[in-house]
């Protein structure tokens, strides 16, 4: 029988504590921990453009990838002209969690500052293809110098060691070749991939070149740093389509500036672990252009999932459509986003995860922006209202909608409690309308009916929440979907009822089940998906369906 070998020998453990009342646990990660880093959630663009971050802060002003595949794995080349790692921080950078210290950056800042936070994005990047890499560096004047960073061999060998040694001839030719002769940079070489496979290559490509053009859009477009990938250039993007407005042919389509919003005393706490009070971000609140449906579709104008933040750390982009929990999307909000610059001064108060993926703002900060965003958002749906009025919206609607509301009012403490999505002490009135005619808000009543045009083959209708200490839910039924045109605009009470009814308990349904966190943006995505195509095969069902 196999004896195995422990790390620890308890009965050490034991008489060592019973005769110096302690023992002292070495605690050095296991070599497995390097799997580990294999499968840390990141995609491959996204591995790709922590590396990027490297580069950013080394200054580099050119970044060049190459894409391919050798026999039957694929490989990935990232080449840059920055200021180069001379032997020791080469050492320091291929650490778990270097600190400032072992990578030399205590004092060094780049223009737009620090893309980095927790020493471990390079290892942890190119870990996620599960391959093999050699990586070249050298600064102005110096040698070139190579590691190579093969998690296999490290973890057959029992240790955390990584060879590093002088360039031979034929990598210096190598490494001029891929960096243009410049006298400084770094070239990280990933080979033998198996994160995905050589049919893949042209997809990930694909996603390469739209995720580093929307990521890095402020460094392309103040041309403070050049990417090309396969020598072809990679051009910005930006999903506000206001500091590079969206082209199509002839025609030019950019933005509406609706309103910003400055803060330059946000309370944190600095690297050092002094607290500060002159932390700043900035909101820039934005209204997409109008398109026609089919360029709506392609440059995802019209998409609801589109809608919401865009959070960029030192001008990198590190988060996308995110709702943050402050207000709930619907078609009225598609053409709605925000963006918000921070910098990596305040990460006390952003608190972003050690893959830069994403943010988990304090509550201190979420409540600093809350206000003003509510309005906006409000604001926002009253113009969209106004200068898209219901057209379809019948009297025996509007009469039924108002008994319905009074019927749920009476019902409310029968209800199931909702998620909490937020908990104000304050209640404001909000300034959206109702489906009744010449009627203000009552603030106890616990669902709003709306219309909006989505469609023939939209959704059949949206249902969110707007107070879950209220139980509040809105529904917006689409004025154009057969089901309206068809069966609601001129129904009997008691086929409206039922119908009213069915998206009033889906909706509450939804909320009841929605996830915390990050689960529940998820959550929602995919009951965005439902309903779309919930819509969609109803339309058909209902194409001549026995009335």
């Amino acid at each position: 029988m196999q004896v195995i070998q422990t790390r620890y020998n308890r009965n050490d453990i034991i008489n060592t504590i019973n005769k110096n009342k302690s023992y002292t646990a070495d605690i050095t990660p296991s070599p497995n921990f390097l799997f580990v880093t294999q499968d840390t959630g990141y995609k491959p663009y996204q591995a790709l453009n922590d590396i990027i971050d490297n580069s950013l802060d080394a200054d580099a002003t050119k970044v060049d990838i190459v894409i391919g595949h050798r026999k039957t794995k694929p490989f990935i080349t990232i080449s840059d002209n920055g200021h180069g790692m001379d032997v020791d921080i080469l050492a320091g950078a291929m650490v778990l969690g270097a600190s400032s210290e072992e990578l030399n950056s205590k004092n060094k800042k780049c223009e737009d500052g620090s893309h980095g936070r927790f020493g471990t994005g390079l290892k942890t990047s190119i870990a996620t293809f599960q391959s093999k890499s050699t990586i070249f560096s050298k600064i102005k004047d110096g040698k070139l110098y190579k590691v190579e960073y093969n998690i296999e061999e490290m973890v057959n060998n029992g240790g955390y060691n990584v060879p590093i040694s002088l360039a031979t001839d034929d990598e210096v030719d190598f490494f001029n070749e891929h960096t243009n002769n410049s006298q400084s940079g770094t070239v990280i070489k990933i080979y033998d991939i198996k994160k995905f496979n050589c049919t893949s290559i042209t997809s990930q490509k694909a996603t390469m070149i739209s995720s580093i053009g929307q990521t890095f859009r402020r460094f392309i477009y103040s041309k403070r740093c050049s990417f090309t990938i396969n020598g072809k250039i990679v051009y910005g993007t930006d999903p506000m389509s206001f500091m590079i407005p969206l082209v199509d042919g002839k025609l030019t389509f950019k933005s509406t500036l609706l309103n910003s919003l400055e803060l330059d005393n946000l309370l944190y706490t600095d690297s050092d672990g002094n607290e500060k009070r002159d932390g700043s971000a900035k909101l820039s609140v934005y209204k997409l252009p109008d398109t026609d449906r089919k360029l709506s579709e392609k440059s995802g104008f019209g998409s609801i999932t589109k809608s919401g933040f865009y959070v960029l750390r030192n001008n990198r982009e590190v988060m996308e459509a995110d709702t943050l929990g402050i207000f709930g999307r619907n078609t009225e909000l598609c053409r709605f986003r925000i963006e918000m610059d921070i910098t990596s001064d305040i990460d006390s108060i952003t608190l972003p995860n050690f893959l830069k993926t994403t943010l988990f703002f304090s509550d201190y900060f979420l409540n600093r922006i809350k206000p003003f965003i509510k309005s906006e958002v409000n604001r926002f749906r009253v113009e969209y209202r106004k200068a898209n009025p219901s057209k379809k919206l019948s009297d025996v609607q509007e009469n039924y909608n108002e008994r319905y509301i009074n019927h749920m009012k009476k019902i409310k403490s029968l209800l199931p409690m909702l998620p909490s999505v937020e908990k104000e002490k304050k209640k404001t009135k909000p300034s959206v309308t109702t489906g009744r005619k010449n009627k203000s808000y009552n603030p106890t009543d616990n669902i709003i009916i709306g219309y909006n045009s989505m469609g023939e083959f939209g959704k059949a209708w949206e249902g969110f929440l707007l107070d879950d200490v209220n139980k509040k839910v809105e529904l917006i039924i689409n004025e154009d979907h057969k089901l309206n045109t068809d069966f609601m605009v001129d129904s009997e009470p008691k086929l409206l009822g039922v119908v009213t009814s069915l998206m009033t308990s889906l909706t509450y349904a939804k909320y009841c089940n929605l996830p915390d966190g990050k689960d529940g943006d998820d959550y929602l995505e995919k009951w965005e998906q439902i309903e779309t195509q919930f819509g969609m095969i109803l339309r058909q069902i209902l194409d001549g369906v026995p009335q």
